[in-house]
């Protein structure tokens, strides 16, 4: 039981690891993120009591028909042109400044910001006088009173304020053509999105326009359903950074479509998840082939940062792998279901068999355990060592041979042969003969013994020199 749950421990540590690695988040391509959709709005003038009349510009007066009345089409209380807009912030925090460009809010700058005006809305048509003159005249607008709108949805909507806007002369010559706009207090119906800026590495990446197309530049349309549920996504890649030109501003340029109603969106990278640039215009040449710009997001940071508005920028992130919480679950789930069956077949093979029962005492009698048979040994396979290869040892060169100084012959020591001092007699007592000791008193003298020298030898068999005086 005990390698039982060893071997399954062991299983159960082998697939914890496997499923992380699994299900870790890939730091790569990421598809377009639906949050988005939360951020995004659309950005109205909306004008009260509108009335469009047909101008003859020689003289500045309403054109009359046939019958003498003025020729004037009933607008009333409606959405005159709409875009685009998202919003901008910190993190976990309700938002209250958003971005759009500066042609979608440019009817209400030049309409005095509320109050009543007229607006040149650019459309013509030729008048056949009674007269036999004929003149190109301009539809003027009029309205009582105008104002910025942020649409949630089809009825749901708050007032804006405009921080700050750049020009909106041209399409293409555009400078800056951004705008930051205010709500009067923050809304929890959105959320803020990050931002990012763009570099030339990031050419050919996967960029999504997102935003409400429609027809904005034309006077008859009114809003219809503007919910997030409503957000259009165009899938593109970036082809090129530029700078636009006379201006200097920075654009991206995609394949990715920009539409009427799209102008203020979010261009949205797959990567980051985040906004990349502001959808401007598009140029179409002809009906088959169309190029879209966006203003590079650096731009409109410049635009925050002067106006101190609050935003954050984007962090590299990458799709969450449900398999990350799956896989661990699934393989917690089986190896307790493991155990719990390798536990129960333990229990019955340890129950005791009953055989019969104790005639005096009532109780149940056991069977013996039978010994459990052993599975045999399986032999250990050994893997065949390759020979061991012989070692090849590097010849060694012959030692030199090491030349001996010749020494020279030793020169033989001179001893100084030490003087030796003549032994001096000792003088004995003469002894009486026996004549003498019969006549004692007359000694015979004898004469003393004298050393015989010997010559001091010279060593090595050399003749002995005597030292000079």
């Amino acid at each position: 039981m005990k390698v039982v749950k060893q071997q399954l421990m062991k299983g159960l540590a082998f697939l914890l690891i496997l499923s992380i690695f699994i299900g870790i988040p890939i730091y790569a391509k990421a598809d377009y993120n639906t949050a988005t959709n939360g951020g995004v709005v659309v950005v109205a003038f909306y004008v009260e009591g509108g009335r469009y009349y047909l101008v003859r510009p020689s003289t500045g007066k309403i054109v009359k028909d046939s019958n003498g009345v003025d020729m004037v089409r009933v607008l009333g209380d409606t959405v005159y042109s709409h875009g685009s807009g998202f919003f901008i912030g910190n993190e976990n925090e309700a938002p209250q400044y958003l971005a759009t460009n500066c042609h979608v809010v440019d009817d209400f700058l030049k309409a005095n910001q509320g109050e009543q005006g007229i607006l040149h809305t650019g459309q013509k048509e030729t008048i056949n006088f009674v007269n036999g003159s004929k003149e190109v005249c301009e539809w003027i607008l009029y309205f009582s009173r105008c104002e910025l709108r942020v649409y949630y949805d089809e009825n749901d909507y708050e007032e804006a304020f405009v921080v700050d806007a750049g020009s909106a002369d041209t399409a293409v010559n555009a400078k800056r053509d951004l705008a930051i706009l205010k709500l009067n207090k923050p809304t929890t119906k959105r959320h803020p999105l990050k931002l990012h800026v763009a570099t030339p590495e990031d050419i050919g990446k996967t960029v999504y326009t997102v935003g409400y197309p429609g027809n904005s530049d034309n006077a008859l349309t009114s809003a219809s359903k503007w919910g997030m549920e409503d957000v259009t996504v165009s899938k593109g890649s970036i082809t090129r950074l530029a700078a636009s030109s006379g201006t200097g501003v920075q654009t991206i340029q995609t394949d990715a479509n920009i539409l009427h109603g799209n102008s203020g969106g979010p261009l949205v990278d797959d990567q980051y998840g985040a906004v990349i640039g502001i959808n401007t215009w598009f140029y179409s040449p002809d009906s088959q082939t169309q190029t879209n710009y966006s203003i590079n997001v650096s731009e409109l940071i410049e635009m925050l940062d002067k106006n101190n508005v609050p935003y954050e920028m984007a962090k590299l992130k990458g799709k969450f792998n449900p398999l990350f919480v799956i896989i661990p679950a699934a393989v917690v789930i089986v190896a307790v279901v493991v155990i719990i069956i390798a536990v129960n077949a333990k229990k019955g093979k340890n129950k005791k068999q009953i055989v019969g029962y104790d005639p005096t005492t009532g109780k149940p009698i056991y069977a013996a355990p039978q010994p459990q048979p052993q599975a045999p040994v399986q032999p250990q396979y050994q893997q065949p060592q390759a020979p061991a290869q012989p070692q090849y040892q590097q010849p060694q060169a012959p030692a030199q041979p090491q030349y001996q100084q010749p020494q020279a012959p030793a020169q033989p020591q001179y001893q100084q042969p030490q003087y030796q001092p003549p032994v001096q007699p000792q003088y004995q007592q003469p002894q009486a003969t026996p004549a003498q000791q019969l006549y004692p008193g007359q000694p015979q003298y004898q004469p003393p013994i004298q050393p015989q020298y010997q010559q001091p030898q010279a060593p090595n068999g050399q003749q002995y020199q005597p030292p000079q005086q």
